[in-house]
């Protein structure tokens, strides 16, 4: 059901719903191994009149911050930290209830297995294209998002390119194949950028992404199926790992 605070709420209620969405699609178990009783939590409070101060914060993988809107202050969800907790075995990625969180600067869903297309509980099956899960997702205020070792397969989500704030990007040890998009042209703040251990083919240091990414620093795209490497004029990394690939030329 939506939740209305009858009240003024310490933290927004769209953080709220959007934690209680992601509780609700997960495995309950998944909260009560001694991690944290937040999530537990969350639950409780949802036939409240009004949230209870830190019932948000409390969550696990959670990180709160003071945000002053029309001269009131609340508490704000600025990262969620929720690496390998095995989220994937009960629901797809919950990128939409994420999205709500409009102000989100870290997410971190590292090592969840949401590439494997499992068959849930009920009997229902997601498929492990990244790019469609992420068709609609769009947070102005992310800088930070780390999709490492969930096994998401097919191209390399270009709908990432709408995350222009973006400054670390993190999709290592996943199945995604063919060129990076050359859309991520946009990600003018980009400083770190990990796809190593995929199927990447082509250029090995686009020089579009040179260009356009300007603010690069660390580039990591080792164990792929790269082929070529123009070296490109001058530019500003200082971290480049391409090794397992299929270099050729002098």
């Amino acid at each position: 059901k939506d939740f209305t605070p009858k009240i003024p709420c310490p933290e927004y209620a769209s953080d709220y719903q959007a934690l209680l969405a992601i509780s609700r699609a997960s495995d309950p178990r998944m909260w009560r191994k001694g991690m944290n009783d937040g999530w537990v939590d969350l639950e409780k409070q949802s036939n409240k009149v009004y949230i209870k101060e830190g019932t948000v914060a409390a969550c696990r993988g959670v990180t709160c911050a003071p945000l002053r809107i029309a001269d009131k202050l609340f508490r704000v969800i600025r990262e969620l930290y929720l690496p390998g907790l095995e989220l994937g075995d009960a629901a797809p990625p919950p990128f939409i209830p994420i999205s709500k969180l409009r102000h989100l600067e870290t997410l971190v869903l590292a090592d969840n297995g949401f590439g494997a297309g499992k068959e849930l509980a009920n009997g229902d099956t997601y498929h492990s294209v990244l790019d469609d899960h992420l068709a609609d997702f769009d947070l102005p205020s992310l800088k930070v998002l780390d999709l490492t070792g969930n096994g998401f397969t097919g191209a390399f989500p270009s709908n990432v390119a709408a995350l222009t704030g973006l400054r670390t990007l993190r999709l290592g040890r996943n199945k995604l194949t063919g060129p990076l998009p050359e859309a991520w042209r946009s990600l003018r703040k980009l400083d770190t950028l990990d796809v190593h251990s995929n199927k990447l083919t082509g250029e090995a240091l686009p020089p579009w992404l040179v260009e356009g990414c300007t603010l690069l620093r660390d580039y990591r795209a080792g164990d792929n199926h790269l082929t070529s490497l123009t070296v490109p004029g001058p530019c500003g990394l200082r971290r480049v790992e391409l090794f397992g690939n299929d270099l050729e030329g002098p």
